[in-house]
């Protein structure tokens, strides 16, 4: 399965190029971070991929650091 995630982490990362903040493969998942004002157009770039054609969003999460800045 590693192969895969490395495999698909290539390709999201090809895909999405600078809209990329992070990538992380944990615990047999892959973990991708995109600014908030950047998730539509990451997400419809990942479902309208040919390579990608992903068709269904399981979990978005969002966070707030008050004062903090990136």
């Amino acid at each position: 399965m590693a192969a895969s995630l490395d495999t698909l982490q290539a390709a999201i990362a090809s895909a999405l190029g600078d809209r990329v903040r992070s990538q992380v493969i944990d615990r047999g998942e892959l973990t991708v971070e995109v600014p908030a004002a950047g998730i539509v157009e990451a997400c419809t770039t990942l479902r309208d991929d040919p390579a990608l054609a992903f068709a269904e969003l399981i979990d978005l999460f969002g966070m707030d650091f008050r004062g903090h800045t990136r």
